[in-house]
């Protein structure tokens, strides 16, 4: 089957129109947003939505709102129904 003849998907089809950047980011990898805001590949995204986990949840776990979630249930006998 020859290369020509695969069927090309939306995604492939919007990466073949991006420009391809000189070289790979490689020192700048520490920096802030070394890609600026022009559209990242697919082969160069590494974040999944499970390695990510952390990240979107952390702000959910912050020490006030598990502590005022606690109150009303110890203290006042609170409950869900």
């Amino acid at each position: 089957m020859a290369v020509d003849s695969v069927p090309v998907g939306p995604t492939q089809q919007v990466e073949a129109d991006v420009p391809v950047r000189e070289g790979d980011y490689g020192d700048r990898v520490m920096t802030v947003e070394p890609g600026g805001v022009e559209y990242i590949r697919l082969a160069e995204r590494h974040g999944t939505p499970l390695r990510l986990f952390w990240t979107w949840n952390s702000p959910n776990w912050e020490f006030a709102t598990m502590f005022l979630g606690v109150i009303p249930i110890t203290v006042f006998g609170g409950g869900f129904l």
